[in-house]
């Protein structure tokens, strides 16, 4: 409870909130990049002498069609997004943890193993999306596949660097918070919604441990995921009172 007290007389006092980021504002300032860098790229290989069938012609184009989509559904959902942020840093009934400096850094090293196996994935996806892409935008087969394995290999290699400047940046941070309500979830400084274009939260389970792991159960089917918060030594009698609260 003094926790929860402390985030709201926050904005009361006029105190800066906590800068908190989200998968839809990466995804717009992504999305603003790739279609900047299209635009830009089309007319300077016209310039140069490039041709519309080209392969630097055919990735502008198709770069800027699918960043032009990106950004606007983006857009949409990080507006939505800002105001969940909001609410949940100044209203009383949001759950405030923070983490010791000892917890801090194995959660730290968690994250990085994560991260490695997310970027496997997601450089998995886009490479099968490119190379279908481009392998019907390319007369010859082999030019299309190696200009797809040429840019998830690109992009794989920038998500790596990104994750280490994320780990290097929190092994110097000595400490986190971790906000839980309704709306969602922040860790990390991070923005999670309890809901998701396949449903909303379906439970929330608690499991003791050395630390306890509360488990955020949202969607269904495919697109059903599992977002979990390690409980900091001395809240696991709030941490189990959290299920029933949501």
């Amino acid at each position: 409870m003094k926790n929860q007290k402390q985030s709201t007389a926050q904005e009361q006092q006029g105190q800066a909130l906590p800068r908190v980021h989200s998968m839809a504002s990466y995804m717009v300032r992504g999305s603003a990049l790739v279609l900047l860098l299209s635009v830009v790229g089309l007319p300077v290989n016209f310039a140069l002498g490039g041709r519309s069938d080209s392969a630097v012609s055919v990735l502008c184009e198709v770069g800027e069609i699918f960043s032009l989509l990106f950004l606007v559904i983006a857009a949409l959902a990080h507006r939505g997004e800002k105001k969940a942020i909001r609410r949940m840093l100044t209203e009383r009934q949001t759950i405030h943890w923070t983490y010791s400096p000892a917890e801090w850094q194995g959660l730290t090293t968690q994250a990085w193993r994560q991260s490695m196996r997310a970027t496997v994935v997601v450089t998995a996806i886009l490479w099968v999306v490119l190379v279908g892409v481009l392998w019907a935008s390319f007369a010859n087969v082999l030019s299309g596949l190696a200009w797809g394995t040429g840019v998830a290999m690109l992009l794989a290699l920038l998500l790596i660097l990104l994750a280490f400047v994320e780990f290097q940046l929190r092994r110097h941070r000595t400490t986190s918070d971790v906000y839980i309500s309704r709306a969602g979830l922040i860790q990390n400084g991070w923005y999670y919604a309890m809901s998701g274009w396949t449903g909303g939260l379906n439970r929330v389970t608690y499991q003791a441990g050395h630390p306890g792991v509360l488990s955020f159960d949202i969607g269904w089917g495919r697109g059903r995921r599992v977002l979990k918060v390690s409980v900091p030594h001395g809240r696991e009698g709030q941490a189990q009172q959290v299920p029933w609260s949501l």
